[in-house]
């Protein structure tokens, strides 16, 4: 019995990869028809930005790429004068806090938790640095963990092409609010990405 439901198991996951590479074939398609504006920057304090430029097939015109900020509040600051902090030189720093590269541009800590080297970092920060539109920026929010409301309001009164802020609570005065209702009844978004279906990944 328990060798029968160890195979169950095993083709369930087998024909839920193999349907779910066939849909994401036809779903990013349907994405990257729909979409007009192709020459923007994306910048998220997480993976966020990464996952819709990969999904759309865009080339990565934001530094803010496989990596994370520690805290939201550094984000904001970043965010909030992007030409002034992208205009320091990202420095390596160190923080026992995580076991990834650390860099520090003025003072706003960066984690490179998807690279193995602070030079594979830089490099690429660099890289993606010069291919910002400053004309067409775009920024994502969320209120996980440690994002207070009035982080919410200054993330809204940011200048720039478009926002959005994903959270768990309802903000009728704010703007730019996108409430994922699965997380309403903990008054706090309770995953670090949402949890995608298995069987779409949407």
């Amino acid at each position: 019995m328990h060798r029968l439901k160890n195979y169950l198991l095993e083709k369930s996951y087998l024909i839920s990869n193999v349907f779910l590479m066939c849909y994401q074939k036809v779903y990013y398609r349907r994405l990257r028809k729909r979409l007009k504006n192709r020459d923007f920057s994306l910048f998220s304090p997480n993976c966020y930005a990464g996952l819709i430029y990969h999904r759309l097939g865009l080339q990565f015109k934001s530094p803010t790429i496989n990596m994370l900020f520690p805290s939201k509040k550094e984000y904001l600051k970043f965010v909030s004068d992007l030409k002034r902090y992208l205009s320091y030189e990202l420095v390596e720093s160190e923080d026992e806090r995580f076991p990834y590269p650390v860099g520090v541009i003025g003072d706003v800590e960066l984690v490179f938790n998807h690279y193995k080297s602070f030079d594979e970092a830089k490099n690429a920060w660099n890289k993606r640095k010069q291919r910002i539109n400053f004309d067409n920026i775009f920024i994502i929010f969320d209120d996980y963990v440690d994002a207070e409301y009035d982080d919410l309001v200054r993330l809204n009164q940011i200048p720039c092409r478009g926002k959005v802020i994903l959270t768990a609570n309802e903000y009728p005065d704010l703007d730019n609010t996108i409430q994922i209702k699965k997380y309403s009844k903990d008054h706090i978004m309770n995953a670090y990405l949402l949890e995608k279906s298995r069987w779409t990944g949407k």
